[in-house]
């Protein structure tokens, strides 16, 4: 990640544990569900 604390950080507030290796970032993000607002035409 480009800010690793920041990342550990916010994985464990979300209650993640990462050991700081991309594929763990990639685990973690495939938990997490996001939303994409989109404007209406």
């Amino acid at each position: 990640p480009r800010h690793p604390a920041a990342a550990r950080q916010l994985c464990k507030i979300m209650g993640f544990e990462v050991d700081g290796s991309v594929a763990d970032y990639l685990e973690v993000g495939r938990h997490i569900p996001f939303v994409r607002f989109t404007l209406a035409t």
